[in-house]
Order: structure tokens, then C-alpha cells, then sequence
């Protein structure tokens, strides 16, 4: 699946959604989208949506937490949802999934898309 992102707004969040393969070729399209989700959202959230992410390697962990420290201190903050597979496995291998707010179905906690 080719890499692609866009950005969107739900209510105060600034949405960025991705799809595709997140790895060292991607990676800086991936933190160039979530600097300028940053930019807008200011001390809003920004919401990484990684349902569409089919591989993620550690360029795209790394693009993560940049985003993640950058939120903070710009005085948001960053989560991730959706994220399934093989992107939900990387990220709990590394051991992201508390700091970015994933339920274990890849869901933020109290979504209430959330399957019970």
C-alpha cells in the first residue's frame, strides 16, 4: 500500500490520518504532517489516526515520539487511535501504547467506537 497522509479537524482536534507502510522512507512525511498538526492544533490535541498503517518500523516509532515531546512542549498534546496488527504489536513491543493512549484494541480509551 503506498504511504499517504492528511490532515483534518474533529471539533478542537487536528486529525492526521495515515496509511500505508511508516518506515525510513516515509518517516519524514509522517513527522513533517504531525509538525504542522502541531502548528495548528496549539494547545489543542493532535490525534495520530493509524488505522490505514500496515507496517511500522522504528523510523516511524521515532517519528512518534518526536511528535509526542513536540506537542508537549508546544503545551498539547498527541495520541494515537486505530492502530492495528502489525502497528498496534510495534508499538506495544516498544511499550508506547500507555504513553500514547491506546486501549488494547487500538482504540483511546473511552472512545466509544471501542468494542467492549
Amino acid at each position: 500500500m503506498v504511504f499517504a497522509v492528511s490532515l483534518s479537524t474533529e471539533g478542537d482536534d487536528v486529525v492526521v490520518e495515515v496509511a500505508g507502510e511508516v518506515d525510513v522512507l516515509t518517516a519524514p512525511g509522517l513527522r513533517a504532517a504531525v509538525h504542522e498538526a502541531i502548528a495548528r492544533a496549539g494547545t489543542g490535541t493532535v490525534v495520530l489516526d493509524l488505522a490505514g498503517v500496515t507496517f511500522l518500523d522504528s523510523s516511524g516509532v521515532q517519528a512518534l515520539l518526536d511528535g509526542y515531546h513536540s506537542a508537549m512542549v508546544a503545551g498539547g498534546r498527541l495520541t494515537v487511535r486505530g492502530a492495528r496488527g502489525t502497528a498496534y504489536r510495534v508499538l506495544q513491543i516498544v511499550g508506547l501504547t500507555r504513553l500514547l493512549g491506546l486501549a488494547p484494541d487500538g482504540s483511546p480509551p473511552g472512545d466509544p467506537l471501542r468494542r467492549q
